[in-house]
């Protein structure tokens, strides 16, 4: 083995290697991301304000198609 190739399978090892830790990272990430929505939502206030809004817009449609 040349010094090159050494120098690639060592480079090529660290690829993989970071590559699997960011891996991990960003799946924390977007796990944290989903248990902060879930909080926001399952707290009730949120819940509601969605509710409504699609029931206000369920509403305005239908007065649109009345005339």
């Amino acid at each position: 083995m040349n010094f090159g190739q050494g120098v690639f399978e060592f480079v090529s090892l660290k690829c993989r290697l970071d590559e699997k830790g960011q891996g991990i990272v960003e799946y924390a990430i977007l796990l944290a991301f989903v248990v902060v929505i879930a909080v926001v939502i399952g707290s009730g206030g949120l819940k509601e304000k969605v509710s409504n809004s699609f029931d206000n817009t369920v509403e305005l449609y239908d007065k649109v198609e009345e005339g």
